[in-house]
């Protein structure tokens, strides 16, 4: 079977993939999208309200659970000597088998997020419980404001900065974290094809190391993990910082969507070179 894509052939592929998919990881994918509901019943419970910054909080991490889960649960078949033939088998050349399994992978942490938002939406319109306000998209801005101020202080010049100066770089946020989740997704994409055995485990392992080289090497390069003399006894230049957090932001951006691209490369030809 040769390289060549034919629609009506990928459909069949992707409707395999997605009986799969239900089986392997639709539970999970249940939990995930409830998650909501739990933190709902616990203000029920115990009578408090539960900020839209921690709801939202909850729901990222169900969206980055889903995003290295998916792959290893839902297609850890892919790269095994006795489980794998069934998918080297099928009547489909590698490109649309790759496809398949991509695009229902990037799909999962887009579903889990506007499930979450929807269940937590409607929790919001009940006349009771602890959810009094709707998650939107300036809760991603609280967050990114918060973390910069617990970091530089929340005194005046920080909270003006953040609010004035920094408006324009947390105004991307959004974009920020679906570019984060698909270097997730294409890393443990690759890892599942990678791996014969602890496939998330082994993945995670090379993210925390990975992630922690890449962020101490941009900073380094950008100069924001050194703090002139005169920040400590005259205050923190926030145009100088500002200056320096839009460096780490364009090359990390650039560095991980690079990567990124070479993973889903990588992952494609890993399925085209599968030996059994």
């Amino acid at each position: 079977m040769n390289n060549t894509f034919n629609f009506n052939r990928f459909c069949k592929v992707v409707s395999l993939d997605v009986k799969r998919y239900v089986n392997q990881f639709g539970l999970t994918f249940l939990i995930l999208c409830a998650l909501p509901i739990v933190l709902w019943l616990l203000t029920l419970v115990f009578g408090f309200t539960m900020p839209r910054i921690a709801r939202f909080g909850v729901a990222y991490i169900a969206v980055f659970l889903s995003a290295i889960l998916v792959p290893a649960k839902a297609f850890g078949h892919i790269n095994l000597q006795r489980e794998g033939v069934s998918f080297a088998m099928l009547p489909a050349s590698s490109l649309e088998k790759f496809l398949s399994i991509a695009i229902i992978c990037i799909l999962t942490p887009v579903l889990v997020m506007a499930c979450s938002y929807v269940v937590d939406s409607l929790l919001v319109l009940l006349p009771f419980g602890g959810f009094d306000e709707f998650v939107s998209g300036g809760t991603i801005k609280s967050v990114s404001s918060y973390m910069f101020l617990e970091v530089y202080g929340d005194g005046a010049d920080s909270k003006a900065f953040v609010m004035d100066v920094l408006g324009d770089l947390v105004s991307h946020e959004e974009i920020r974290y679906f570019s984060s989740m698909m270097f997730y997704i294409a890393l443990f994409l690759f890892g599942n094809s990678l791996f014969k055995t602890h496939k998330t485990a082994k993945t995670l392992v090379i993210l925390i190391v990975f992630s922690y080289a890449v962020s101490m090497i941009v900073r380094i390069v950008a100069g924001l993990g050194y703090i002139p003399a005169e920040w400590v006894t005259q205050g923190i230049d926030y145009n100088v910082l500002l200056d320096k957090v839009r460096t780490v932001k364009l090359l990390s951006g650039i560095i991980y969507a690079l990567i990124t691209l070479g993973l889903f490369v990588g992952t494609f030809f890993k399925v085209k070179n599968q030996k059994y």
